[in-house]
């Protein structure tokens, strides 16, 4: 890993130590409140004042608006919408935040930053605030956030001015963001309009691999555990947001478990990688899936980096990588422009 990001990581404290403290045994309750407290702790880190400073400076050449919309469960949705002034982008971004599913909002200003980061590209980027399943907020499990991510899709793509949509999102975000292109499909909701998708550091294995992570195929779950995300923290958050054993295996909640015939309801698909990351490798295996159906357009495998290392480096004054992983995202966005 290159020393400017281990030293801005470990100054930021994201390096240390995180094994949870949970257990099989433990209960949901203890679950929760450990998913609440590490909510609280990543809330202070992307809401850092040197982060929100980056993105106001952003906001000096885009239009922000926050808007609600009705979801399928008559749920309201909070959507905040960013473009460069004065623009009519044709091209959209459905951007769907990471944390697991579980903890975080799209409101928290380190996901506002890449948000903004995409729209300055030239594009309309929305951003959904879905239910998350732990956490302090609602704690909805599947599909709760996916009925809300589809439901955003079909308000963006149901507008006039929009031509083309692709859906992005990180980490949990990824999981959403194929799980959300798939049920739009079958569903028929995307008036043609859904360009492409581009799942970055998806989380798609889910507690299946809860008794075995340690010998699983997936080396990356035991040769990077603790670089920044553990294995087990994410088979407990994993389990917030399927408490049910039965849905462990399914597609929707768990991309790596979709049919044949689901991955060939997917869009084109741009996947993302980081290397040092403990969700690397069942994302290389989806990737290789993709690419026999004829969905892949590309794999991008993010070298010397860790887990979705991308929207962290504002926190340490290195918003240039974070410039450039952007333009990797909108390059593929805009391709139909």
């Amino acid at each position: 890993m290159p020393e400017r990001i281990v030293t801005g990581l470990a100054a930021i404290g994201f390096l240390s130590d995180s094994t949870s403290p949970l257990t099989r045994e433990s209960s949901m309750d203890d679950i929760h409140a450990y998913a609440t407290a590490v909510e609280q702790a990543y809330g202070g880190l992307f809401n850092m004042p040197r982060v929100v400073e980056y993105g106001d400076k952003l906001l000096e050449e885009l239009e922000e608006e926050e808007i609600s919309i009705k979801g399928v469960d008559d749920n309201d949705i909070p959507i905040i919408i960013n473009k460069p002034k004065g623009s009519t982008p044709g091209q959209a971004i459905l951007y769907i935040h990471g944390g697991g599913m579980a903890v975080m909002s799209a409101r928290d200003a380190g996901f506002r930053v890449w948000a903004r980061l995409l729209a300055r590209d030239g594009l309309l980027v929305a951003a959904v605030d879905f239910r998350n399943c732990s956490g302090a907020s609602t704690r909805d499990p599947f599909p709760a956030g996916l009925n809300d991510c589809v439901s955003a899709l079909k308000w963006l793509a149901d507008r006039d001015d929009i031509d083309g949509v692709t859906v992005h999102g990180e980490s949990g975000g990824g999981n959403l963001t194929l799980a959300t292109c798939v049920r739009a499909a079958r569903e028929g909701v995307t008036n043609d309009k859904l360009a492409g998708a581009v799942p970055w550091a998806p989380s798609i294995a889910g507690p299946a691999h809860w008794d075995n992570w340690e010998e699983d195929e997936y080396r990356s779950l035991r040769d990077n555990n603790g670089a920044g995300i553990s294995a087990d923290q994410l088979v407990f958050f994993a389990s917030t947001y399927t408490p049910n054993e039965e849905d462990w295996k399914t597609g929707e909640a768990w991309p790596t478990f979709m049919t044949d015939e689901e991955i060939a309801l997917l869009p084109p698909v741009s996947l993302h990688t980081n290397d040092l990351d403990t969700l690397r490798d069942e994302a290389v295996a989806f990737s290789r899936r993709l690419a026999r159906a004829g969905k892949l357009v590309g794999h991008v495998n993010h070298i010397g980096t860790t887990h979705t290392v991308h929207l962290y480096t504002p926190m340490f004054n290195a918003a240039d990588i974070s410039e450039l992983a952007a333009k990797s995202v909108t390059a593929f966005a805009s391709r139909a422009c």
